[in-house]
Parts: C-alpha cells; structure tokens; sequence
C-alpha cells in the first residue's frame, strides 16, 4: 500500500489521501492536529530522509530521519538520495514516514493515520470520509 496526500479541503481539516492504484479517501484530522505531513521541497523547515543502504550500525535500513533543511541544503535544493556517515539516504514519501511512526511510535498521529489507512485500503468496503 502507497498514498499520498493530494488535498486539503478549505474551511475543514479533511485530508484527501490517494492510493497508488487510484482509491481513495478523506479523513477528518481535527483531533490529530499533530499529524506531520512530508514536505519535502525547499522552505520546508525540515526534510524526512529513508536509510536506503547503511554500512553505519547506528542506522539500519528503512528508518526515516528528519533533517533540518539548513544542514542538508550543501547537497541541493532538489537533492534525491545523499550519503552521509556510511549511509546513503533518499527522500521519504508520506506512506514510509506514516509506516516508520506506525513501527516506533504506535500513539503517534502518523501511526494512527497509517493504520486506519491500512485498514480501509485492504477492505472491500466502499471507501468514504472517516471522522478520526
């Protein structure tokens, strides 16, 4: 399972998330007011970043880490993958942070949201809005 978020709309907090295989869904986040969303494009504070390939024990694969964009921007403003301290990074999409948070932080609202999403994209159900 893949998505994205591909709107927000007005006057609301319904997300739109969009599967890979054209479904999708909207969600009310109003009670999940801490959801992060990966912005991952310059004037974004931070960057999320997933460890491709590691010869580095500190950081195995698939774990996603969130730069400052100050400390990155060395490499570029349209920068794909790095390598850094024998690890080579690539940019995180909205599913593997939402996925690393369901791993390492299950109370997170990331973790939540990946969840319920996981929940509703292997459901024969009628995908609809979904207050959470």
């Amino acid at each position: 399972m893949n998505y994205k978020l591909s709107a927000i709309k007005p006057f609301t907090l319904d997300f739109k998330f969009e599967f890979t295989d054209g479904r999708y869904t909207y969600l009310d986040l109003s009670n999940l007011n801490d959801y992060e969303v990966v912005e991952n494009f310059e004037g974004s504070e931070y960057w999320y970043f997933i460890v491709e390939k590691s010869w580095n024990q500190d950081y195995p694969l698939n774990i996603v880490r969130k730069f400052k964009f100050d400390d990155i921007y060395k490499y570029g403003t349209n920068i794909r993958k790095f390598k850094e301290d024998n690890v080579i990074y690539r940019k995180a999409t909205q599913t593997e942070y939402d996925r690393y948070m369901s791993l390492t932080r299950k109370n997170s609202s990331n973790a939540k949201i990946y969840d319920i999403l996981l929940d509703k994209y292997n459901a024969s159900e009628r995908i609809q809005v979904t207050l959470v």
